[in-house]
């Protein structure tokens, strides 16, 4: 039994084990945490880098994500989440199945006391999911409140004291609670939500010649503020086409290129309409004016046309910005 305090929950009754991150002979380093309340998750140094309120950001993360779900589950066995923090690796794709790149949940980071409140509500209908079930001890779950500060308990009976007013919690007891029907009501608002993420979606011809193209896209949409999402660079065991419509489902925006059709490209963009999202079409200003220019149909749309890459990014990130605005 390490003499360390888990970092999820503070005691020191949990166990904390030194390893390699990876069996690569990398030489990089982690920690593995058993945490006595049944978490068991794997850590790399870089997130304990940094100041000490970023630190607790992002074990307050770690926690909502293990709270959702425990484990990774493939094909019937379960395997650890393994969390890293690298900012420079926003965007790109994890070719492991296991690995959670914490510089890219962090957007999501409750932002203001009404996003801290919604999140808190969430937490803890997972943690105690179901309807009636009592709710004590609030003082001994920080994390469940996303808490910050040295002084927990006042933070914690600030939160309590919101969602109470909110009509969110009722206090049967004294120190005893349980989430309402206001509040079930909220949470299944909030979870319809949840599944929407930062992400730009890009749907386009994968040929050689829109190699570029694709790049400019996904530079355009990670300077915005977004994750780019490309179907082809996406580790999945699924079928190709349901995995397109999860991605488009729980993306903010659609960018569509069409210089070079591409009937999957037009499909993904009506999937899109037909889900409400922003979808913004590009085409090169030689192929939008030649004679085999867009179908009627998608030509309709505010087009961003175009005659230089650096003119693209530079439309399109004006057009994201303008539309759903930037994320940063």
């Amino acid at each position: 039994m390490c003499e360390q305090k888990c970092p999820l929950c503070g005691s020191a009754e949990c166990s904390i084990t030194r390893s390699a991150w990876d069996q690569d002979g990398s030489g990089l380093c982690s920690n593995k945490i058993d945490c006595k309340h049944g978490y068991s998750f794997i850590v790399h140094d870089d997130v304990n880098h940094g100041n000490k309120e970023d630190v607790k950001k992002r074990y307050n993360i770690i926690y909502s994500i293990l709270l959702k779900s425990s484990v990774k589950k493939v094909q019937g066995f379960e395997f650890p989440f393994k969390f890293f923090y690298e900012e420079c690796s926003v965007g790109k794709p994890i070719s492991e199945f296991d690995k959670i790149n914490l510089a890219s949940n962090m957007r999501d980071y409750p932002s203001n006391i009404i996003k801290r409140i919604e999140s808190t509500l969430v937490n803890l209908s997972r943690k105690y999911p179901f309807v009636g079930q009592t709710i004590v001890n609030f003082s001994k779950d920080a994390r469940l409140f996303f808490c910050e500060s040295d002084n927990l308990q006042e933070e914690i009976e600030g939160i309590c004291s919101f969602l109470k007013e909110l009509g969110y919690i009722e206090e049967k007891e004294i120190g005893v609670f349980i989430i309402s029907a206001n509040g079930w009501k909220k949470i299944g608002d909030l979870l319809e939500k949840e599944n929407e993420i930062h992400q730009g979606f890009i749907a386009m011809s994968f040929a050689s010649e829109a190699r570029s193209i694709g790049e400019v896209f996904q530079e355009a949409i990670k300077e915005s503020g977004y994750v780019p999402q490309r179907i082809d660079q996406k580790e999945h065991n699924n079928q190709i086409v349901p995995e397109i419509f999860y991605e488009i489902s729980r993306s903010t925006f659609l960018v569509v290129d069409v210089t070079y059709p591409n009937y999957g490209a037009y499909y993904e963009a009506g999937y899109g309409e037909a889900l409400k999202k922003q979808v913004i079409v590009c085409c090169r200003k030689d192929k939008f004016e030649g004679k085999d220019k867009p179908h009627f149909d998608i030509a309709q749309k505010s087009t961003i046309v175009w005659e230089t890459e650096d003119e693209l990014k530079q439309k399109l990130m004006k057009r994201i910005e303008a539309t759903v605005g930037l994320n940063k």
